[in-house]
């Protein structure tokens, strides 16, 4: 299938911690109630809602995991989920590092399940957390008022740590997937304090919280503990996760954010990731959809097709690995 747009003129462009644990009184945090009208997952843990066929998308993404480096492939988007542009190079390297991302697009899908909930981007997270930046950045707190924060914060450039950040109790619930660190946790506390101060908040009755939750067992998936400690605290399940499918859940944040697109996605040519092909000069744009998924559209320009027939054609990357 093909179609074909006038032009509008120049189109845009999308875009180790220490291990002894923190020796204070657990306290389970009362959570706000999900909305009823939740994205439930499905039995592999995975919150589809629409795109690919799952089968097809789980062996594209075993596939391209095999693919030893990044510049073995050609650029696809594969999504822009909450803003966020997700293509095939992100993939392969989450298959091991988790960037900020994919973790974007997947608080902002899991937010996206309550309204009590935001969650503040690890860009933002990053400067509230250094001391030099806190001026720098936007009152996260007067702009989603009564509502509860998710973060996930990098300390050193090496671990991902979830908070939850609790506005009327006045509570940050840290959640270490390596568990939970007296200094580490002491640290995190001051700087948020710091932050409330410099914003002109009154930081007395705010404490820490800590929760029962399960452990990484490795030095490399403390993300992915993160992402889906997040998505059980906004859905009210256990935070004790299978210790032994951490490649499985890599797999699932994946399909759960590349089946989660926002609606302008199909505006977007998945190898520019532009409305309008870059330096075009032409009135009309002529598109190419996928021939298999009926998913991805491509500018013809971009994959070099000089006349675009009935009979052309074209299969997204997904489809030509799944096949």
């Amino acid at each position: 299938m093909h179609r074909t747009e006038e032009s509008v003129g120049e189109g845009f462009v999308s875009d180790g911690p220490e291990s002894t644990e923190m020796e204070m009184d657990v306290e389970e945090m009362d959570l706000p109630d999900a909305k009823d009208e939740t994205a439930i997952p499905d039995e592999n843990g995975s919150m589809l809602k629409v795109g690919w066929d799952d089968v097809a998308l789980t062996k594209y993404i075993q596939k391209i995991w095999s693919k030893q480096r990044n510049d073995s492939v050609e650029p696809f988007l594969l999504s822009k989920t909450c803003g966020v542009n997700i293509n095939n190079r992100s993939l392969i390297s989450a298959k091991s590092l988790i960037t900020d991302e994919i973790i974007d697009a997947y608080l902002g899908i899991i937010c996206g399940l309550s309204n009590k909930f935001f969650y503040v981007p690890c860009s933002v997270i990053s400067m509230i957390f250094h001391p030099r930046h806190q001026n720098e950045v936007a009152d996260v707190l007067n702009e989603n008022k009564g509502k509860v924060l998710l973060a996930i914060v990098n300390r050193r450039e090496i671990h991902w740590i979830l908070l939850v950040i609790d506005q009327q109790n006045k509570s940050l619930l840290i959640i270490d997937p390596m568990g939970e660190n007296k200094t580490t946790c002491q640290l995190i506390f001051k700087l948020w304090t710091n932050y409330l101060t410099h914003r002109g908040y009154d930081a007395e009755g705010w404490k820490i919280d800590t929760i029962h939750h399960s452990k990484q067992q490795d030095s490399v998936s403390c993300g992915v503990y993160c992402m889906k400690f997040a998505e059980a605290v906004v859905l009210k399940t256990s935070l004790h996760l299978p210790k032994d499918n951490v490649l499985e859940m890599r797999c699932n944040i994946m399909k759960t954010i590349i089946n989660n697109q926002d609606e302008d996605t199909n505006n977007l040519c998945r190898r520019c990731y532009r409305h309008e092909p870059p330096n075009s000069k032409v009135k009309s744009i002529k598109w190419v959809q996928c021939d298999g998924c009926a998913i991805s559209w491509y500018h013809a320009v971009c994959l070099k097709l000089k006349q675009v027939r009935e009979s052309t054609f074209v299969l997204c990357d997904v489809c030509k690995m799944s096949e």
